[in-house]
This record gives structure tokens, C-alpha cells and sequence, in this order.
């Protein structure tokens, strides 16, 4: 991480959100949240959930943590999966958890989550492998995609990288 920052090859502007989530309940089941459901009264409006999601996902329970703080981040340039995951410290400081990411989504448009360009996170599926989670706006509610991290996919500039400092 600091090697790629004292090069000035940093692929990152400067930190534009940090919020703090705080847990109500002892844990979070994500078939139970991760719905596609646009009501108007809807908590989270998800449009769309990638059949990859649920499968690597859908079973997960995760015990929630009693607080944590979310940071973003935006690409300045297109940057793949390994680059971003290496100048924010590796795989542990990367990831985050979906109940964070749940707790980003609420809202019109997900307050502090970017609707035009893509929002990333790294999260630990069912089977404990780090994957990236993908959330996009589309006109009445989110996408959620994953993909994992062996596709070495490019991100484009202006994407939203979230990350959790501990």
C-alpha cells in the first residue's frame, strides 16, 4: 500500500465518505434482506439480483458488528480488481460485510452510494472466498452483482470503492 503511494501511482482520489453503521440486531440474514422488491415503502429497493448473488450469498448469516466505519473512494483511473485490493492493504482491509453494504443502500438512490457509476465491495461469500459485490442504480432501484476476484475485472474511473478500517 505504501510503496504504490510514495510512487504517486495512486489509483485513487481522496477519501470523499466515511459513515458509521451501527448494529440493532444480532445478526443478518441476507435471504431475508436482499429482496427484489421497488415499493414505494420498501426499506431497500433492489431491481435486480444477479442469480450468482443469491447462490454465493443467498445462505449467508452474518453476525453483525456493533459498529464500523464504512470509507469510499473514487477510481481516477480504470484499475483492476488486484491493484484496488493492493493499495487498500490486502484482502482482510478490504473487506466488508453485506449488512454494511445493506445499511448503505437505504434511501432514495442510497444516500451516500453513487446511482450513476458503480459502487464496489469486498465481501466474503458462503464459502469464506473474497468476492466483489457491485451495486448500480437502474431508475428504480439497485442492481447487486458479484464477481469473483479470479476474474481480474477493470473497473472503470469514477467507480465508488468501499472499505471498512478497522
Amino acid at each position: 500500500m505504501d510503496t504504490i503511494r510514495q510512487t504517486g501511482k495512486t489509483v485513487f482520489g481522496s477519501v470523499f465518505f466515511a459513515t458509521t453503521i451501527i448494529a440493532i440486531t444480532d445478526e443478518f440474514v441476507v435471504e431475508d434482506n436482499f429482496v427484489v422488491n421497488t415499493d414505494k415503502k420498501a426499506r431497500v429497493k433492489i431491481a435486480h439480483l444477479e442469480k450468482d448473488f443469491m447462490l454465493c450469498f443467498g445462505k449467508k448469516v452474518e453476525t453483525r458488528l456493533f459498529r464500523s466505519i464504512i470509507f469510499g473512494r473514487k477510481l481516477i483511473k480504470n484499475t483492476a480488481n488486484n491493484l484496488i485490493i493492493k493499495e487498500l492493504g490486502g484482502n482482510e482491509a478490504v473487506e466488508t460485510t453485506l449488512d454494511e453494504i445493506y445499511a448503505m443502500m437505504g434511501g432514495e438512490r442510497g444516500g451516500a452510494l453513487d446511482g450513476t457509476w458503480p459502487n464496489i465491495f469486498f465481501v466474503k461469500d458462503i464459502n469464506h472466498n473474497l468476492r466483489v459485490v457491485s451495486l448500480r442504480w437502474d431508475v428504480v432501484g439497485w442492481r447487486v452483482c458479484t464477481y469473483s476476484l479470479e476474474r481480474n475485472f477493470e473497473w472503470p474511473r469514477r467507480t465508488c470503492v468501499f472499505y471498512r478500517e478497522f
